[in-house]
């Protein structure tokens, strides 16, 4: 035998359970629950930035075009050393 539930059953049985659930919940709980979803939200965020710049300047530094700039510039630099040894 299954009981048969209609709409009005249903409103009236989340409708109890939302106003019991308020009911029970002070004024002091809810400003500390702010305070530590805005903390929460802070340090997420700071972690988030504390890993990605040094990623970001990584991935700068050491990507295949800047390593072979790098490189050009070091072969030029040492090209034209050897271009200007003192005359002897």
């Amino acid at each position: 035998m299954n009981p048969v539930f209609d709409n009005s059953t249903k409103a009236g049985t989340a409708g109890g359970t939302l106003l019991t659930i308020l009911a029970n919940i002070n004024s002091a709980d809810l400003l500390k629950t702010g305070i530590l979803a805005a903390v929460g939200a802070i340090v997420s965020f700071s972690v988030t930035l504390a890993i990605e710049v040094p990623m970001r300047v990584g991935t700068f530094l050491f990507n295949e075009s800047t390593l072979k700039r790098g490189l050009d510039r070091s072969r030029k630099e040492s090209s034209c050393a050897r271009k200007m040894k003192p005359a002897t």
